[in-house]
């Protein structure tokens, strides 16, 4: 994942925020070690009543990062610094909480939702709160069909390019030309269950 797309997710969380305001952060290596660090400081004080705070689980082998507040403004959280790998984290953590609540209100009201899946339910979390629907959606299928790996052709010293031999390029799966259009071909079932009639890359 680029630093532009996480400080895309970034943004997304920050809309949902008024400028200024903080959350506090607890990682645990349980989610219940998070939750009950939470809990602790919520007695003695330390997180304010009506104050966000999330519990994360750190599934990591590194150390524990600290759990601390961080202030959202401007485009990145700002002291304490938050990481790339925190970030991922903190936004697939909003992203769940979304799902979760768009399938709850889904179910609460009758509907079958036995057809749909997480990006469904993430998608209309988007259509209810995104700020800039179009191109949010952009980029939930550019992050669920991310650019494929690929092996260019080497140029050698006469000036001609010699083309990968290794066994994924012999099959086609890592070539230029084979591994563009079978990202095309995903993309555009991708959209074609997801979005249909959006015409988002038209």
């Amino acid at each position: 994942m680029t630093i532009t797309s996480l400080s895309r997710r970034l943004e997304k969380v920050e809309a949902k925020r008024p400028p200024g305001t903080s959350i506090f952060i607890a990682w645990g290596r349980t989610l219940e070690a998070a939750e009950g660090e939470i809990a602790l400081r919520q007695r003695a004080g330390m997180i304010r009543q009506g104050e966000s705070a999330v519990a994360l689980l750190w599934p990591d082998p590194e150390p524990l990062p600290a759990s601390r507040r961080v202030l959202f403004n401007g485009g990145r959280g700002r002291e304490p610094k938050i990481s790339d790998r925190e970030l991922a984290l903190l936004a697939a953590a909003f992203r769940a909480e979304a799902v979760d609540r768009e399938r709850a209100t889904a179910i609460k009201a009758g509907e079958n939702v036995s057809g749909l899946d997480e990006t469904d339910f993430y998608i209309r979390s988007l259509r209810r709160e995104s700020r800039n629907l179009d191109q949010d959606l952009r980029f939930l299928c550019r992050e669920e069909n991310p650019e494929p790996e690929i092996h260019w052709p080497e140029r050698q010293s006469n000036g001609l390019h010699r083309p990968c031999a290794c066994p994924t390029c012999l099959s086609d799966k890592t070539t230029p030309m084979g591994a563009h259009k079978a990202h095309a071909t995903r993309q555009a079932a991708w959209l074609a269950r997801y979005l249909p009639g959006e015409g988002l890359f038209v």
